[in-house]
């Protein structure tokens, strides 16, 4: 019984580790793409909105913490699933419960716990400039800094999963000992 459950958990992670693997192309992909977005507009901005014939339309009171928090996420995504990466190729080795694994799934935690901070932090960027330059012409931009339950609640099952998986490890290598 316990081969079979085995087997079927090899192709799983198998199939999770070309997914992980595959979403953290996009995001370089995407990571990449806010820093050129980002050096255009810095462009753009420096010769005021316009180089040669081409004219730049965008409000850059939301665009500038826009992008920077779009950078700051796949960012983010790109160290989670490097992670995810070493514990899914634990996982297809059979071997799930080392300490290496408990301590990738507290940085990934950290690391959620960082970036739910830092939208915080460029809400409160954004508000901060719509105060300071005014409204955007075509409306007004309300902005909100109500915390995000699941985010959280995803950081402390993290913390919560680390901690069983220290602990499997620890038991795993007291098995080990044990004649």
């Amino acid at each position: 019984m316990k081969m079979r459950i085995m087997m079927q958990q090899i192709p799983l992670s198998n199939w999770s580790l070309k997914f992980v693997n595959a979403l953290n192309f996009i995001a370089k992909i995407l990571f990449a793409a806010t820093l050129f977005a980002s050096l255009v507009a810095a462009v753009f901005s420096i010769f005021g909105g316009r180089i040669g014939g081409i004219e730049l339309q965008v409000e850059w009171r939301l665009v500038a913490p826009a992008v920077l928090s779009l950078s700051a996420h796949f960012f983010g995504l790109i160290l989670i699933c490097s992670r995810l990466v070493s514990i899914l190729t634990y996982l297809n080795k059979g071997d799930p419960f080392i300490p290496d694994n408990a301590n990738k799934l507290r940085e990934i935690a950290i690391i959620l716990a960082l970036l739910e901070g830092f939208r915080y932090i460029t809400k409160g960027i954004t508000a901060l400039i719509l105060n300071i330059f005014g409204q955007i012409e075509t409306g007004t931009v309300n902005i909100s800094l109500a915390p995000n339950l699941v985010a959280w609640g995803a950081v402390i099952i993290l913390f919560l999963l680390s901690q069983a998986f220290k602990e499997g490890a620890r038991l795993r290598q007291f098995e080990q000992l044990t004649i």
